[in-house]
């Protein structure tokens, strides 16, 4: 039989403590990672370990049975160095740059604690490029605004916030809230490449657009002159926190933003599976956190 040693110590901590949450305190790891650690070992073994009851969750038949044999031998698998089931190598995500540096890290350190071994490097291009090179295999996954869906195997990942307007925060309360008739007078400055900012400017084409290559030149210039930005909130929050702008609030309807991510039909990495399911099962996570 394989062992994972991980994926055995976090099930052992979770029927030891009865608690999703006391378990991950315990670990010191996130339970959204805990519990996608969970379901790999019930996947792996093909057994539900736990169910859940009104009580919280409980063993299964099965589960106690593992509970008690791994509470005789826990030690004497921990000493097993390495294990036919070790994770390694690299996995290479073609990105955004938006993304690369506000979203994807706080993802990649939390799959680092299931798969320490598992290396994640980056490549930050634009959608064109990163289709090219996706192509040529030379990168394993892609993640952006845009499906490929007609090319590569596609997934719509989870994502939980809407587009909003931004402002610095002397121009927010001239303005206090957009209407049609407000965007007739205001300068909108958008990212020229994001799929939100085409998306909303094919909507209302009749109005002053300024575009710009990138989120911090967007969010640069919507801080130093009397113009709106067009933003999902994780690409601003630091700003938003910070005060250096705020949200508008409006009566128009924003464009929602999408995530996917790709990969080749024939993808030869099989690191580039696992990082796609922990994804498919954990993005929109981070940007609910913000919302508290």
């Amino acid at each position: 039989m394989n062992i994972n040693l991980n994926l055995y110590k976090y099930f052992y901590y979770v029927a030891y403590y009865g608690s999703y949450t006391k378990a991950a305190e315990a670990l010191m790891i996130s339970q959204p990672s805990l519990s996608y650690s969970v379901k790999v070992l019930e996947n792996q073994l093909n057994k539900k370990l736990f169910i859940r009851e009104k009580n919280g969750i409980n063993l299964t038949k099965y589960g106690k049975y593992l509970y008690d044999r791994l509470d005789v031998v826990f030690k004497e698998l921990e000493t097993i160095d390495k294990d036919d089931n070790h994770v390694s190598g690299k996995v290479i995500l073609g990105v955004r740059s938006a993304f690369a540096y506000k979203v994807l890290p706080f993802y990649i350190s939390e799959l680092a604690k299931i798969y320490p071994d598992l290396r994640i490097d980056f490549v930050v291009s634009k959608h064109e490029k990163m289709i090219s090179l996706l192509e040529n295999d030379e990168v394993d996954i892609i993640v952006d605004e845009y499906s490929s869906s007609d090319v590569f195997l596609s997934y719509e990942l989870a994502y939980n916030y809407e587009t909003m307007f931004i402002a610095a925060k002397d121009y927010a309360q001239k303005i206090k809230k957009i209407d049609f008739d407000t965007l007739k007078e205001s300068s909108i400055c958008v990212v020229e490449t994001n799929r939100i900012s085409k998306e909303f400017e094919a909507k209302y084409p009749n109005y002053k657009y300024i575009k710009v290559q990138s989120t911090p030149i967007m969010i640069s210039r919507v801080k130093k002159e009397n113009m709106l930005g067009i933003a999902p909130l994780v690409l601003i929050s630091d700003e938003i926190e910070k005060g250096d702008l705020v949200r508008v609030d409006t009566n128009i309807k924003m464009p929602k933003l999408k995530i996917y991510i790709s990969c080749r039909k024939d993808n030869k990495n099989k690191n580039a599976k696992l990082v796609i399911d922990f994804f498919k099962m954990h993005f929109g996570s981070y940007e609910k956190s913000l919302n508290k």
